[in-house]
């Protein structure tokens, strides 16, 4: 008799690795025909009063057959429903794999398209400006030859009338002298401006308190000032040239801008976690606020035209922009102005790219 195989003389639920096996490794519906198989096997077993499920009652067998029915049944289902569940979210990953796949291609492409416009601009930029210093070089340094042609010419007229000239001629003389030594300065600063922030400048070892001291004896002031500097100024490895541009036009603005034959400049510095913050500040007349941006401006001044240029304040903000730093003025208008200002602990790698102009030769 076929029902004497030891698969039914043995415990039955030593099939269900069998049934485990069938539905992840066929098809549900292999699996579903395994499972109605075994089920009329057992039942068909049973009734024919053998097998693991056959009991002296026949309401004991058919619990006994039920039940088994049943687990297989519902091992069955919970596997196919998980199964699928795993399919379904395989074949979503795969969905979203290539989808992002597609994306990054897009987005590559996109980056590169980006990075090519990008690479062309800076060319362009870099041409505009070698052009704009070549054109400010020219008009700073060149333009002085007809200058100071016409100061010798106003010199001569002034040493060959001699006594003859008449008062208002004189004035006329003295007012050309003074508009030519005007422009002169004026493209001294506009050729100074244009070589602010350039790439390459050396890195040394800067004693800001010594830095601070030299531009203040620089600038020989005639009238009883006093300088007073912080403690705590650091010495520490920056490029000089620019740190010390800054000092010397922030000093020489607070000295000529005073309203008192005598004044005190305060200079102090904070340490922040990656740069320091130098201030600056006098007790001179003070900024009233609607002039508080504007004097950084090119060719901004608040003093008459023939004290200055107006180009010292544009190129202090320009070679504290040029290394990542910031700069600001705090002032009520009335009495006292305080420049504060950044500067980075380490330049070397701020320095890269800060000009891309080139030097002039």
């Amino acid at each position: 008799d076929w029902f004497h195989i030891p698969l039914f003389t043995s415990q039955a639920y030593l099939l269900l690795p069998v049934l485990l096996w069938v539905v992840f490794s066929r098809s549900q519906l292999t699996a579903a025909t395994s499972v109605a198989l075994m089920s009329a096997l057992a039942i068909m077993g049973t009734l024919d009063g053998m097998g693991p499920f056959f009991r002296p009652s026949m309401n004991e067998s058919l619990l006994s057959l039920q039940a088994f029915v049943a687990v297989i049944t519902l091992t069955m289902m919970a596997l196919s429903a998980a199964l699928l569940e795993r399919n379904a979210a395989e074949r979503a990953l795969k969905t979203a794999n290539l989808n992002l796949e597609a994306r990054v291609i897009e987005r590559t492409t996109e980056l590169a398209v980006s990075n090519q416009r990008l690479e062309t601009s800076n060319i362009e930029l870099a041409k505009n400006n070698r052009d704009l210093d070549a054109f400010a070089y020219i008009a700073s340094h060149d333009l002085k030859s007809p200058l100071r042609g016409i100061n010798q010419l106003a010199t001569w007229i002034t040493e060959d009338l001699g006594e003859n000239l008449s008062a208002d001629t004189k004035n006329h003389l003295q007012l050309m002298l003074s508009r030519i030594a005007r422009m002169e300065m004026l493209l001294d600063d506009l050729l100074a401006y244009s070589r602010v922030g350039r790439s390459g400048q050396e890195l040394i070892l800067v004693d800001t308190s010594r830095l601070i001291d030299e531009a203040f004896d620089l600038l020989s002031p005639s009238r009883s000032f006093a300088l007073l500097v912080g403690p705590d100024m650091p010495t520490f490895t920056t490029s000089r040239t620019p740190l010390e541009l800054i000092f010397r036009n922030l000093i020489a603005n607070a000295i000529k801008h005073h309203d008192r034959v005598d004044g005190t400049i305060n200079i102090n510095v904070d340490a922040l976690p990656d740069a320091f913050a130098f201030t600056v500040s006098d007790d001179g007349p003070g900024i009233p606020p609607e002039h508080q941006e504007r004097v950084f401006g090119m060719f901004q001044t608040l003093r008459s035209r023939d004290e200055g240029s107006g180009m010292g304040l544009a190129m202090v903000r320009k070679a504290v922009e040029c290394v990542g730093g910031t700069i600001s003025l705090t002032s009520d208008g009335k009495r006292g102005t305080a420049f504060r200002f950044t500067w980075p602990m380490d330049i070397g790698l701020t320095q890269i790219g800060s000009n891309v102009g080139g030097e002039l030769p």
